[in-house]
């Protein structure tokens, strides 16, 4: 009898530690610390604990890997929500809402399992997110929580129009758990999308003192203190990020970014040639070592990086209108500048903002400096035809 106690205490000992390694691998997902979230999950063998594994691969885009992840649990319902993430995530939306409709089918009154539906379609592109409001709307009314209003919420924002929906799903989210520090970072980066960024701020302090393990809000306050000018406290809080984060190459990337926002032109190269020492290639890099040394008038370097950078990235989708707006600046910096015109040309039709009032100027002085007078009124005079906000200084100069 005393061996079987002593079983059956080890049992629980080991249930109860599987359960806790559980919810902090999910916790841990939600953080997006999906390497330390695999690493917690990998010590379960459980359905449930799989399923998590998967959502970190995919979060790490390890879209592949989390297939056959899910596949280990054929007959699994939720591992079944995750291949409908898979799908959605190879962009095969058909095949992703025929599985959908499967699921919903064998489980029509198990809302347990529709949690895990809605949020398949809440966290990826290509569902009904309609489908997801209405299974959320239903948990709500049998249990409401704080955890089913942010997913609520989540689907909201998804919807053109949503945001106050969103918003007042997140807020009930704090009602229900005043200590909930997603919901307060959803708070915060409804405010941020509004560019209120002193609301921004302020909620997603509240994310950060209500847990203190959670990355996401410095992250975040990184930001929105770039954004009002606040460049010291900018690096603090990415840093702060960094120290919670896995540190993985996108942390790192995170981090750079912030570096090079404000300011910190010579330690964003730095990370970036560590990166790149330490054999983590991504074109990325080049970009921002690139963006960096014009700066601090390296122009040469810069050169060599911008265009190492439109080299070696393959996917055009990931060009963006300020890449040519740089290399048409360093060009001319590099005593090119009919090639640098031709960049900033390509910028001008690329970038479908509203106000480039910035751009043209910076274009139009750029020349100015230079004494290339004819284009930089073209440049100016781009700015008076096209925009609004054009100061009589523009006029002036354009003449």
């Amino acid at each position: 009898m005393k061996k079987i106690i002593v079983s059956v205490l080890l049992l629980t000992n080991i249930y109860v530690a599987s359960a806790q390694s559980l919810e902090t691998g999910i916790k841990m997902v939600q953080y997006e610390r999906y390497e330390n979230a695999k690493k917690e999950l990998s010590t379960i063998n459980s359905a449930m604990a799989n399923f998590y594994v998967g959502l970190a691969l995919i979060g790490q885009d390890k879209v592949d890997d989390a297939k056959n992840i899910f596949n280990k649990y054929p007959t699994d319902y939720i591992n079944q929500t995750g291949l409908v993430r898979v799908l959605f995530e190879q962009k095969n939306a058909e095949t992703a809402n025929t599985l959908i409709k499967s699921i919903v089918d064998k489980n029509k009154k198990n809302l347990p399992i529709l949690r895990f539906v809605a949020d398949a379609i809440t966290y990826t592109n290509g569902g009904d997110y309609n489908q997801a409001v209405d299974i959320y709307k239903k948990i709500i009314e049998k249990a409401d929580n704080a955890d089913t209003r942010i997913a609520l919420g989540d689907a909201y924002r998804k919807q053109i129009g949503g945001g106050g929906e969103a918003m007042n799903n997140y807020e009930k989210a704090v009602e229900l758990d005043s200590k909930n520090s997603l919901a307060y970072s959803r708070i915060g980066s409804l405010w941020y999308e509004a560019h209120n960024y002193n609301d921004a701020l302020s909620n997603y302090t509240k994310a950060k003192d209500n847990d203190a393990n959670n990355p996401l809000p410095y992250r975040d306050l990184a930001n929105a203190y770039y954004w009002i000018g606040k460049y010291d406290l900018a690096k603090q809080n990415i840093e702060r990020y960094i120290e919670l984060s896995d540190q993985s190459l996108d942390d790192k990337k995170k981090y750079a970014d912030i570096l090079y926002l404000t300011k910190n032109y010579n330690l964003a190269i730095t990370k970036m040639q560590e990166l790149l020492s330490a054999g983590l290639e991504k074109p990325y890099m080049y970009r921002i070592m690139a963006y960096s040394q014009y700066e601090i008038k390296e122009f040469a370097n810069a050169k060599t990086n911008i265009e190492l950078f439109f080299t070696k990235e393959k996917d055009a989708s990931k060009l963006i209108p300020l890449d040519y707006l740089y290399y048409g600046k360093i060009l001319n910096q590099n005593g090119l500048p009919e090639e640098a015109n031709q960049n900033f040309e390509k910028w001008e039709a690329m970038d479908t903002t509203k106000n480039k009032l910035e751009g043209f100027r910076s274009i139009a002085e750029l020349y100015r400096s230079t004494k290339a007078y004819d284009k930089a009124g073209y440049w100016y005079g781009m700015a008076c035809k096209k925009l609004s906000n054009a100061t009589k200084t523009d006029y002036f100069w354009w003449g």
